[in-house]
């Protein structure tokens, strides 16, 4: 399963806990993702397998990009902050910045 697939799947189960408003296990499935992950620079040149190692699957072709999958993450961030009754709202930095990031 490649990983594009894998973020994919977590993003799917994050939006489906938010329309149920079960916040509690949103939040707790989002913090599978890092950010991080967003971050990475495909550019590089991989390595190549060594006989011992799992080989990485491309994804399909209906699974979205990397590009894609992130302004997706930062979408489902941002209405789980805005939603979750418990959460300081003084957490605007944090809502700021998924904004700036998906426009």
């Amino acid at each position: 399963m490649a990983k594009t697939e894998k973020i994919a799947f977590i993003l799917e189960q994050v939006r489906l806990c938010l329309n149920r408003e079960d916040y509690v296990r949103a939040q707790i499935l989002s913090r599978k993702i890092s950010p991080r992950v967003f971050d990475a620079d495909t550019s590089k040149e991989k390595k190549k397998p060594k006989e011992g190692d799992n080989v990485v699957e491309e994804a399909p072709a209906y699974i979205p990009s990397l590009l894609e999958l992130k302004q997706i993450y930062y979408e489902l961030m941002i209405r789980l902050k805005l939603l979750v009754p418990w959460q300081d709202r003084e957490d605007i930095l944090g809502v700021t910045r998924g904004v700036l990031l998906t426009s």
